[in-house]
């Protein structure tokens, strides 16, 4: 599940929370990847962190959140994403959607992912443009039990920190589970993202990722025997959309 539209009505977002192109997973039965659940309604430090981009799997961008919340049910500045493309008639099912949750940022910086899911994979592939350099965050929430325990995941673009997180999973619960974090500040653009497998034994063989960027394309090459390409023209654009972002697949079928 991707949210990659409104955070809701415009005139009634209460319960909004900065989860833009953040997602959540399950393998069968099982919940993989899922966000922070809620605990309380109460106004105060932990509604916030409740309802806080950090509390979700998605991109930060210069620790701004996506949206401006207050009080315990009030929402003033918000972002908006949408679907660019999408895909489901080969072995990749894909959708591709953008954010402009930081566009009031320096630098105007833009949120692409590229979420793709096959029969024992899930591909995450974040693409951030627009000018200088910014600090990234991007989080990975995993469901109890599942860090080391049948889901093998591998960060790309950056090296990632697993912390213990809490996971709300009932009202007025709490249970502990691991965040993995890729963390850095860097001249934009940047491409990162994650590789999860799930079902995974230990005799497996390991799965390695080689990330290039060089004059505007990304080439994401793996030894499971898929490759993805981004690229992104860097001309000047018209109104507000950013430098305009084209994935494609090994046979340069572009996605737009």
């Amino acid at each position: 599940m991707l949210r990659a539209g409104p955070h809701g009505p415009d005139h009634i977002l209460g319960h909004a929370h900065a989860d833009l192109l953040a997602f959540e997973l399950s393998s069968g039965t099982a919940r993989v990847v899922c966000d922070t659940g809620t605990a309380l309604y109460d106004p105060g430090p932990e509604r916030e962190r409740l309802r806080s981009t950090a509390a979700h799997s998605t991109v930060q961008i210069d620790g701004a959140e996506q949206i401006e919340a207050w009080d315990s049910f009030r929402v003033g500045r918000r972002g908006r994403a949408q679907v660019r493309a999408m895909r489901d008639d080969g072995p990749w099912t894909w959708v591709w959607a953008s954010s402009d949750a930081f566009a009031w940022l320096p630098g105007r910086p833009r949120h692409d992912r590229l979420l793709a899911v096959s029969a024992d994979a899930v591909l995450v592939l974040d693409a951030i443009t627009g000018k200088g350099a910014h600090e990234i965050a991007s989080r990975l929430h995993l469901a109890p039990g599942r860090y080391d325990k049948g889901t093998h995941v591998l960060a790309l673009g950056w090296n990632a920190t697993p912390r213990e997180a809490p996971y709300h999973e009932h009202f007025g619960e709490t249970l502990e589970r691991i965040r993995l974090d890729i963390e850095t500040t860097i001249e934009l653009p940047w491409v990162g993202g994650w590789l999860i497998r799930c079902g995974i034994q230990e005799s497996s063989p390991e799965v390695a990722c080689d990330l290039r960027i060089h004059a505007g394309i990304v080439q994401l090459e793996c030894n499971g025997g898929f490759e993805v390409s981004a690229r992104w023209q860097l001309s000047p654009t018209d109104g507000d959309s950013g430098d305009p972002v084209e994935l494609c697949s090994p046979d340069r079928e572009f996605a737009t």
